[in-house]
């Protein structure tokens, strides 16, 4: 087990459980809910062997145990784990399941479906289901036809009142219907021109807001401009490392310690605290398949 791993594993037991960490003394069949959960959320890392409380506890492990585990997750959930590690820490052997966001949801778990709240896995009611079904084929209720519904249903005084408050998915649909008999461009045409440029300009996405009956546009400055780096209290190798990311793409710890000449514990901090500031995420849990690369940049902005 390498000093990253340890690194990695105490971090998690330090942050305790939470929306996308979940402790398990044993794999249990809340356990694959909990993966299921994870798979219809964000993703998340499963730590079997570890209490609630963070206490290590460790379990047995026999040379088929990781194998049979993963086949029980996929006839269960039909998920593939991301990645799934065994670890020793202080004689007790403790196991990672990562869990990636699934794209295609609801995924279900014997035949029920399971979400994250908090630290807590949640059953999907029927309003969930449906919401998941209509985001995956890309609608929204306000476009799903009722069969039984007629013209003499709709009520003038009523229809006067919704065009007053319609939210912006209303304003949507009737766009739309604008737009196939040629009054308008089509809905979000505009507003995909806007992030175009902004790409081209190598700029982050601007942040829309509808407030006082208008929609207003917020351009923001990017935290990877140098100088917003180093406001961030950044080092001179954290801030030559981020630099170096935007340019090729990501870094891992062996050559973080290269570029900045330094142990592999002190490469460890300094990219978790990178990680900690929402500039850089950790793609894998550990080993040599894990490196660093930017977050999503509507989540590392700042606003003006």
């Amino acid at each position: 087990m390498t000093k990253e791993s340890v690194f990695h594993l105490n971090r998690l037991l330090a942050e305790g459980e939470s929306e996308t960490i979940e402790f398990k003394e044993s794999f249990d069949e809340e356990a694959v809910e909990t993966i299921s959960a994870f798979a219809n959320a964000n993703g998340g890392v499963l730590l079997v062997g570890v209490a609630d409380d963070g206490t290590v506890k460790g379990l047995p492990l026999g040379k088929e145990t990781l194998r049979d585990w993963t086949n029980r997750i996929a006839q269960a959930t039909h998920v593939h784990p991301h990645q799934i590690e065994h670890f020793s820490r202080e004689g007790k052997t403790v196991v990672a399941i990562q869990v990636a966001e699934s794209a295609i949801k609801p995924v279900p778990c014997r035949g029920r479906y399971f979400k994250r709240v908090g630290k807590s896995n949640r059953q999907m009611s029927d309003d969930d289901l449906t919401r998941a079904v209509l985001e995956k084929v890309g609608m929204t209720w306000d476009q799903v036809v009722e069969p039984r519904a007629k013209l003499t249903d709709l009520d003038p005084k009523q229809l006067r009142r919704f065009r007053k408050l319609c939210n912006l998915k209303g304003r949507r649909l009737i766009a739309e219907i604008f737009f196939n008999i040629g009054w308008i461009e089509r809905w979000g045409s505009g507003i995909q021109k806007i992030l175009d440029e902004c790409a081209a300009a190598k700029l982050p996405e601007p942040m829309f807001e509808e407030k006082q009956g208008a929609l207003w546009v917020a351009f923001r400055h990017d935290i990877l401009v140098e100088g917003q780096l180093r406001s961030l209290r950044l080092s001179e190798r954290q801030v030559r490392a981020v630099m170096l990311i935007e340019e090729k793409g990501s870094i891992t710890n062996s050559e973080y310690q290269e570029l900045g000449q330094v142990s592999t514990r002190t490469a460890s901090r300094e990219l978790a605290d990178l990680v900690q500031k929402g500039i850089l995420e950790q793609v894998g849990l550990t080993g040599k398949g894990t490196f660093y690369r930017l977050k999503a940049s509507e989540t590392r902005q700042t606003r003006h």
